[in-house]
């Protein structure tokens, strides 16, 4: 994998903050769901405890936050 930093330079301070909250929004969001859930329903959280519920929300995080190559490697782990 690669990337251009100086093409991602160019892009400006606006895109940069832009993707910097997107990412800790994705990142707060998982941690909300699984308040959320835990307070509404929580039996849909008992059915997948011990399944390691936070792998499977990372996975997804990194899809969210950096496409399907974050995605497989998130799941490699």
């Amino acid at each position: 994998m690669s990337i251009d930093l100086e093409g991602v330079f160019k892009l400006g301070s606006k895109a940069l903050i832009m993707f910097l909250m997107a990412t800790i929004g994705v990142m707060i969001g998982g941690s909300l769901a699984i308040l959320f859930f835990n307070y509404v329903a929580p039996d849909v959280l008992i059915a997948v405890e011990g399944t390691e519920l936070w792998k499977r929300l990372s996975t997804v995080a990194g899809s969210w936050i950096g496409g399907g190559a974050n995605q497989l490697a998130m799941k490699e782990q």
